[in-house]
């Protein structure tokens, strides 16, 4: 599934080219074929939202090309914390189970 292969290719880069150990979520914006992230990581703690992502953003940059990143319309950064009070992230992680 490309968004397997999307999710999977992110975390990979974000761990090695910046030491950002993430969960990955995504979430299909139907009826578009738009991709959501959310990246879940407490190494985000010391960055600012702005930083956060910087990081993200350039990571996609490396590993996806034009056509998968077309695909993404948006991308969450948050710490563990934030995602336990991200509506959003938990009705993704309900349809998930």
């Amino acid at each position: 599934m490309v968004f397997g292969s999307l999710r999977d290719g992110f975390a990979r880069v974000l761990h090695s080219d910046y030491g950002i150990k993430a969960k990955i979520y995504t979430c299909s914006l139907w009826p578009t074929k738009l991709i959501r992230f959310y990246v879940v990581s407490d190494d985000f703690e010391h960055l600012q939202y702005a930083e956060r992502q910087d990081v993200v953003w350039r990571t996609v940059e490396r590993f996806s090309g034009a056509d998968s990143r077309r695909r993404i319309s948006s991308i969450a950064t948050l710490t563990t914390k934030e995602a336990r009070d991200n509506d959003d992230l938990q009705k993704v992680r309900k349809k998930g189970k």
